[in-house]
């Protein structure tokens, strides 16, 4: 043994992800990040997705901003308006 504990990832509690997926994994390059802003944007455009915005601080409160978000104070979307 090598001093590595053996499991099997059934034995995990549901709790535990063994993998966290980044954006890279949906969107591979630049260009489909593009495509896929743009998409984004014609939808909410056409009404189609409405964000939720979550709160408004202004750029002087973002270290509050953080820790709400940090303290789970937050849903949705938080804007820093300059």
């Amino acid at each position: 043994m090598n001093g590595n504990p053996a499991f099997r990832p059934a034995d995990l509690p549901n709790s535990i992800l063994l993998s966290y997926p980044s954006v890279v994994d949906h969107v591979p390059t630049r260009e489909a990040l593009v495509r896929r802003a743009n998409e984004l944007f014609e939808f909410i455009r056409k009404g189609q997705v409405t964000p939720y915005i979550g709160g408004r601080y202004a750029l002087a409160d973002a270290a509050r901003a953080h820790r709400d978000i940090e303290s789970r104070r937050t849903s949705g979307k938080l804007l820093l308006m300059p």
